[in-house]
């Protein structure tokens, strides 16, 4: 099976570089670094794995500090910012999809 580059990347670029929050409201923050153009549609949860989809149907995995967890796990939305290094690139409140997805919805990691 063929690994995809691009996606590869990213999955190593948003391992090393997300960072979570969690607000006194119990609301959920996710900042990336903006490395895709489109902006974020969902965040996925399935079996306790985290994907950020985007608007151009990429999947990305992002890992979930056990401290943030139990927030997300009831999460409806999350806030996900990206950045570039001259600040905000995007802000965007998405929905947290759970459960299993469809075949093919995803990428391989």
């Amino acid at each position: 099976m063929p690994v995809d580059t691009r996606l590869h990347m990213l999955s190593r670029l948003f391992r090393d570089r997300s960072e979570w929050a969690v607000n006194a409201a119990e609301e959920v923050l996710l900042s990336l670094p903006h490395a895709v153009r489109e902006r974020p549609s969902e965040v996925r949860i399935e079996d306790g794995a985290c994907f950020v989809a985007f608007e151009g149907g990429i999947h990305v995995p992002v890992p979930v500090p056990l401290v943030v967890a139990p927030f997300l796990a009831r999460a409806a939305t999350v806030l996900v910012v990206t950045l570039k290094d001259t600040g905000i690139a995007s802000e965007t409140d998405v929905h947290v999809r759970r459960g299993p997805v469809q075949a093919g919805v995803f990428e391989h990691a």
